[in-house]
């Protein structure tokens, strides 16, 4: 939790530029693909500043399994 006086934010995790693409799942988006394949609705929203690494985060490198991004990930 953030508290600069006037607004709160809250985060359900942190990550930095060493995080692995395995990790971001594991933390974010394990859960919500399990939910889908139950036939649950679920959504991941990336939202943040031109070039801040959300199309990675999302696809990742897809030419290395280690690195691939939450789709195909959860479509494997």
């Amino acid at each position: 939790m953030i508290d600069d006086g006037e607004n709160r934010y809250s985060f359900d995790a942190i990550f930095d530029r060493n995080t692995s693409q395995a990790d971001v799942y594991s933390a974010v988006a394990g859960r919500h693909i399990d939910a889908f394949f139950r036939g649950e609705n679920s959504t991941i929203f990336t939202y943040g500043q031109t070039g801040s690494g959300k199309t990675f985060t999302m696809f990742g490198n897809l030419k290395e399994k280690t690195g691939y991004g939450i789709i195909p990930r959860g479509m494997e």
